[in-house]
């Protein structure tokens, strides 16, 4: 799995968390009710195979670098 198997929602979420806003603040933006917000996460890092925000956003601005062989 990884950035294309993303749902269009998912990949809203993760460009906010990219540009630094915490999950309060894109429950706000997006006017979603925070534990919507916290199970989109969770989705996304599932689907990206990583265990942290970090790694989460560096394999989603930055797929290729992860491929498996």
């Amino acid at each position: 799995m990884g950035r294309d198997d993303l749902t269009e929602k998912e990949r809203e979420i993760m460009d906010l968390i990219c540009a630094g806003k915490t999950s309060d603040e894109i429950a706000m933006i997006l006017n979603r009710h925070i534990g919507t917000v916290k199970q989109h996460i969770r989705l996304c890092y599932t689907k990206l195979e990583a265990h942290s925000k970090g790694l989460a956003v560096a394999k989603y601005l930055d797929p290729g670098r992860f491929k498996k062989p």
